[in-house]
């Protein structure tokens, strides 16, 4: 994966997140839900957070011809 796309995907990732973060604090404020929740979304942002970190250093393979992908 060039290292743009890499960028553009974690940055509109990260504001999808952030958004869904704050409107589910919005909608669960005062219950006992709210915490789990919001815990919840941060360790799910964390998921393609991670891969598209690593898929962005990541060097393109080689295939069997030696011509790269």
């Amino acid at each position: 994966m060039k290292p743009k796309t890499a960028v553009l995907l974690i940055l509109t990732t990260s504001i999808f997140f952030a958004c869904a973060i704050i409107l589910a604090d919005k909608l669960l404020e005062g219950t006992k839900y709210n915490q789990i929740v919001m815990y919840s979304l941060i360790a799910l942002w964390c998921v393609p957070f991670a891969y598209l970190s690593v898929a962005s250093r990541r060097p393109k393979q080689t295939s069997f011809t030696g011509t790269n992908k």
